[in-house]
């Protein structure tokens, strides 16, 4: 068997652009720990996540847009509250790198 990996070991090693989905499981998870069910089925519904680079202009460091693909008949249940709290699990889960 292969050894164990956290997130930060996965996206330290790859492009965060290729992580979407482990990404957003990771918040899955952390949500659902925290309770917040509606949310983390809302992840679980998601078929694509698309990662881009965003440029947040000159004086503004860069960041990234993500993008779920899902169900038309799920497109409901993305309400901007439920989007912001997967947002915010998402931002919790992301391993921060550290300048040497």
């Amino acid at each position: 068997m292969g050894e164990a990996l956290s997130l930060a070991d996965i996206m330290e090693k790859n492009p965060i652009d290729q992580l979407g989905e482990q990404w957003l499981a990771a918040a899955a998870t952390l949500l659902y720990q925290q309770g917040d069910a509606e949310a983390a089925i809302a992840a679980s519904d998601v078929l694509v996540i698309e990662v881009s680079l965003w440029g947040s202009g000159v004086y503004e460091s860069d960041g990234y847009r993500v993008f779920f693909t899902v169900e038309p008949h799920l497109v409901e249940q993305f309400t901007e509250d439920v989007v912001k709290r997967l947002e915010g699990g998402m931002n919790t889960v992301v391993p921060r790198r550290v300048s040497a």
